[in-house]
């Protein structure tokens, strides 16, 4: 089975590819990890790896995570918002991405 920091070094080798030929530098993507149906643990062994942004899509799925994290980790909320969700999400996540 292949760790998760194997996984990020394959998408970093990608991304920095694609940067490249796209003429700007890899450092001025971030990568968002989705972190939907992994554990804590799981979501460590990425921030240890050096992974910042992490991407939740259900609030009460991302908010045991985001209280157990680290606090500087950079939270996004993806996906559709619920209007009776849209105070906690903005009190929680960094980011909001939604279309």
């Amino acid at each position: 089975m292949t760790s998760i920091t194997d996984h990020l070094g394959e998408i970093r080798t990608r991304i920095t590819r694609a940067a490249a030929h796209a003429g700007r530098a890899a450092e001025a993507v971030t990568l968002v990890a989705v972190s939907k149906g992994h554990d804590l643990a799981n979501i460590q062994e990425a921030w240890a790896a050096g992974v910042t942004d992490f991407g939740e899509n259900y609030l009460h799925e991302a908010m045991p995570k985001i209280s157990a994290g680290h606090r500087d980790m950079q939270w996004h909320f993806i996906g559709r918002i619920q209007s009776n969700k849209t105070r906690d999400i903005a009190a929680n996540f960094a980011w909001a991405q939604t279309v």
